[in-house]
């Protein structure tokens, strides 16, 4: 079953996370170009959500072997990213028309990769054994 609460506090996590990134991207764009600017915003955005998670969202949970913790959390995130992008992709090989309403592919994009990034952070990253 899944906690309401625990969901709430890994989407408004995800929000701070979302600005994180935006703000670094942004900052760093001019100097790194848009492709280097996003491998550092991610890496960015990626270590401050999971700090955050650990702190707040699953701080019952939380590893003493932080490096293996956050592997773990990077690794589950990317694949929220992956599932994020296929989906995407996916509902606009589908439906041709989403090419001209990108909102609706996000919208599926998005839902589907919170949905894999948060039960891969509580059952992977952050599992209910892991308090070494």
């Amino acid at each position: 079953m899944i906690d309401v609460r625990r969901l709430g506090s890994f989407v408004a996590v995800g929000a701070v996370g979302f600005a994180v990134d935006a703000g670094v991207l942004l900052s760093l764009a001019p100097l790194l170009g848009p492709y280097g600017a996003r491998l550092v915003s991610f890496a960015v955005a990626v270590t401050a959500t999971w700090l955050l998670n650990r702190l707040v969202t699953f701080s019952d949970r939380r590893s003493r072997r932080k490096f293996a913790e956050w592997g773990r959390y990077v690794s589950t995130q990317a694949l929220g990213a992956l599932t994020n992008l296929a989906i995407y992709a996916g509902s606009i090989a589908v439906v041709p028309a989403f090419a001209d309403m990108l909102i609706i592919p996000l919208a599926f994009g998005s839902a589907g990769g919170l949905i894999v990034n948060y039960c891969l952070a509580h059952w992977v990253a952050f599992p209910a054994t892991d308090r070494r």
